[in-house]
């Protein structure tokens, strides 16, 4: 299993880094929702966001894919509260995508 899990990571790296050859001024991010969360699963959950786009404004993009998913009955109610995790931290909305990435990575070699 541990076996699967360093392949899946090495194949994700190779095409990060395919992406980023392609389009260097983007991040790519992948989002999972929890298995907990009553949320319907998003169309999409690979994006391709500016790297100075700042993390509210993604946080933003996501609500907007939530409440485009289902008819009005599964809406996102504005007055609940969404969490966006990167690693289990909460990050702050005004950081730059770059700049998670950059932490991110930074995090993942130690």
């Amino acid at each position: 299993m541990i076996d699967n899990i360093n392949n899946l990571h090495k194949e994700k790296n190779i095409i990060v880094q395919n992406i980023f050859k392609k389009y260097p001024l983007r991040i790519p991010v992948i989002v999972v929702k929890m298995y907990n969360s009553k949320l319907p699963s998003l169309k999409k959950n690979k994006f391709l966001v500016p790297s100075n786009m700042i993390f509210g404004e993604f946080k933003y993009i996501i609500i907007k894919n939530i409440n485009n998913i289902n008819n009005i009955n599964n809406n996102y109610n504005y007055n609940e509260t969404l969490y966006l995790l990167i690693d289990n931290i909460i990050p702050k909305t005004n950081q730059q995508m770059c700049e998670l990435y950059d932490k991110l990575k930074w995090v993942k070699k130690k």
